[in-house]
């Protein structure tokens, strides 16, 4: 029998992706043949992929009727239900399909990437391997495997896969992507890139490449060349939330010079205004949101306002948000005679935030309160497994938005206290509900977070400038004494040798993120270099390698004859990072976001730090400490006494043997103390009594 030209024409349409003028050419191929299987089966593929499930059903099941025997129907009826989420029935198709041809490959993959949707990594996977075994050239179930071994954080074994699915397609542009994305999530920011351009070359309208490579970028501090590979994904797909909000919360982490921080500041700004004013909407917040402003504290100036503004652009394109637990609506006060009270952070786990307040939880009155930590990863390592067991129950959370705000609101608490707002989009997101009566927020990430639900900021007097207040949208409390209980480190013995420091040089460490340090530091480097040819100031090296060159790159623009004698040294082990503390012979705070963490590991040294306060809690830290311990003439009051301080300490010894001294004598009163724990458990109880009166 003789081919029909018309199904020819429309097969040939259909595998170049034609699929309006494929379908036409099918239906008139079928006008005159209408028992034509192959015909019906090309135009149901057709209407499949552009969406037309219901007539693309109808044709799959005559199919199935005429060929009972046929696996390849029924695994195609189960991709078209897959395609729209009817997992049993798709299940019910694939197993058919293996039924009639146990050894049919396509439909292995079919099944695992079924059971990858469900959830099901490990049933992926073996499906996965069991249609390689069956077809080790299909690609695609390589790919797939791939990503599998990727969400396991397997990455080396995804790394494998990827390779694998390019070597037996290289064409094929998915594989190569994803590749992109494991590198990234290793850290391997070049090679990631690299693999994002290779695919763009090819393929210039693949916007989720583009939205790689904007990360990847962004990641890389590369900020300028990040907006405009967002702006590509823009033009492919059209403005969307996600894309809108992706362009207005990038922002460099290290900036040139002053005039590029008031750039992205305008920048930031004026994206967030065309925000306000857009009719955009969020609608799966934590999956359309992965990044928050959080280089925004770090140019030095009052983010209150903007603050408040991006956390109402996030009710406005997602009203859901504005949530309000069951509970809290009629409360009538704790479900037993203790308050219930959530720590909530998402950094409860090996992070500076666990090592913060993990002794602020353990030492919490069990007579008043019944604890609950709220994770959202499982806690791992000796302190959370210690903060784990000493509490009186853990929630872990979904990683599904919706699920893991109705978790936390079915615990009923009393009181939330967040431990940290600000450094990851889904804390943020659950913080705008009410899911308390009373709901607190103190200083993990030091700035306010404009949320018209957070009811106090806590904070403490010798953390804060005068009129605090106007920095933050909470009502800020200022408690008399610190509130974490840090336990005393362990000292380290000193050992230049082991760390290089020899010769007669004087070594200043500035023990901080590079994102930290700001221009405003360079005339002070300067100053300081200049008066003491033999210093030399060390800088930790930063898990992006590109980070390090921009710093220099500024350094060699404004100290160009004295860039040189700033070194990076390679990231440490803890233990080691506190001998090296004690080697140098001066240790620098940053400035305006000073030390926090690395203040208490070494003041707990009795190692003295070179501060000079800035304007607002993220630059004040260090001398917070000192004034708690009485120590407040270790304080600079001025640029000029930080270099001034920093050169007195290289230069006299025994200076710095006195201050020791000083500081060791006064331990007890910063570390391993509960004054300022106990004030905030009365502060919270009485804020408690007086919301209760509200509602």
């Amino acid at each position: 029998m003789q081919t029909n030209p018309l199904f020819i024409q429309a097969e040939s349409l259909r595998k170049a992706a034609q699929w309006t003028e494929a379908e036409a050419a099918y239906r008139s191929s079928l006008a005159t043949e209408p028992s034509h299987v192959a015909a019906l089966f090309g135009l149901a593929l057709v209407l499949q992929e552009t969406g037309q499930w219901l007539e693309a059903e109808k044709i799959y099941l005559d199919l199935s009727l005429r060929l009972p025997q046929n696996p390849i129907v029924a695994m195609n009826l189960g991709n078209l239900y897959l395609d729209q989420g009817q997992f049993d029935a798709a299940e019910g198709q694939y197993l058919r399909a293996l039924q009639l041809e146990p050894q049919q490959a396509l439909a292995w993959y079919n099944l695992g990437r079924l059971q990858q949707q469900r959830g099901a990594l490990a049933a992926a996977e073996q499906a996965y391997l069991r249609a390689l075994t069956l077809a080790p050239g299909l690609a695609p179930a390589a790919n797939s495997l791939g990503t599998v071994w990727q969400t396991q954080q397997r990455f080396e074994h995804a790394l494998s896969a990827y390779h694998r699915a390019l070597e037996l397609q290289p064409d094929l542009l998915a594989a190569r992507n994803n590749l992109g994305t494991a590198l990234l999530e290793m850290g391997q920011l070049s090679e990631a890139e690299r693999c994002f351009r290779q695919v763009l070359a090819q393929a210039p309208d693949f916007k989720e490449a583009w939205l790689n490579l904007a990360q990847t970028l962004r990641s890389q501090g590369q900020a300028e060349q990040a907006l405009t590979a967002t702006q590509a994904a823009v033009k492919i797909a059209g403005n969307s939330a996600n894309l809108a909000l992706l362009q207005a919360l990038t922002l460099p982490p290290i900036y040139a010079n002053h005039a590029e921080i008031h750039t992205w500041r305008s920048h930031f700004s004026q994206q967030l205004a065309e925000l306000e004013a857009s009719d955009l909407s969020l609608k799966e917040p934590w999956q359309e949101l992965k990044i928050t402003p959080f280089y925004l504290a770090y140019q030095g100036l009052n983010d209150r306002s903007l603050m408040e503004q991006w956390a109402r652009i996030q009710r406005k394109l997602c009203p859901e948000l504005l949530y309000t637990a069951q509970h809290c609506k009629a409360y009538r006060g704790p479900r037993t005679a203790k308050l219930r009270i959530g720590f909530a952070s998402f950094h409860l786990r090996e992070h500076t935030i666990a090592t913060l307040f993990a002794g602020l939880i353990q030492h919490w009155d069990t007579q008043a309160f019944e604890r609950i930590l709220i994770c959202f990863a499982p806690p791992t390592g000796a302190l959370m497994q210690q903060l784990k067991e000493s509490v009186e129950g853990v929630l872990l959370l979904s990683d599904q938005f919706w699920q893991a705000r109705q978790e936390i609101a079915d615990l009923e608490l009393d009181i939330l206290l967040w431990l940290d707002l600000g450094m990851d989009p889904r804390s943020g997101f659950l913080a705008q509900a009410r899911l308390a009566p009373l709901q607190v927020v103190t200083w993990g990430h030091p700035v306010t977070t404009g949320i018209a639900n957070m009811d106090l900021f806590i904070s403490n007097q010798v953390l804060e400038p005068l009129a605090a207040q106007r920095h933050y949208s909470e009502k800020l409390v200022l408690l008399a004494h610190l509130h974490p209980y840090y336990a005393v480190p362990t000292p380290a013995l000193p050992d230049r040798e082991h760390f290089g420091l020899g010769g007669q040089s004087h070594y200043y460490l500035c023990p901080q993120s590079l994102f930290k340090i700001h221009p405003d530091l360079d005339p002070l480097w300067a100053e300081l270099l200049r008066q003491d040819p033999q210093g030399v100031i060390l800088l930790p090296a930063a898990p992006v390698p590109a980070w390090q060159g921009l710093l220099q790159k500024r350094f060699q623009a404004t100290l160009p004859d004295l860039w040189q004698r700033i070194v990076f040294f390679p990231r440490l082990s803890p233990r080691d990072f506190q001998a090296l503390l004690s080697s140098v012979d001066v240790i620098l705070d940053s400035a305006p976001f000073g030390a926090g963490n690395t203040a208490y590991e070494a003041l707990g040294q009795a190692l003295p730090i070179v501060t000079w306060p800035g304007e607002f809690l993220r630059g004040r830290f260090t001398q917070g400490f000192y004034r708690q311990m009485g120590l407040a003439d270790l304080i600079s009051s001025s640029p000029k006494s930080y270099v001034e301080r920093a050169l007195a300490l290289a230069l006299q010894p025994e200076l710095k043997q006195v201050d020791s001294q000083g500081i060791r004598a006064a331990l007890p009163l910063l570390f391993e103390q509960t004054r300022g724990l106990r004030e905030l458990e009365q502060v919270l109880l009485q804020a408690w009594e007086l919301r209760k009166q509200e509602i």
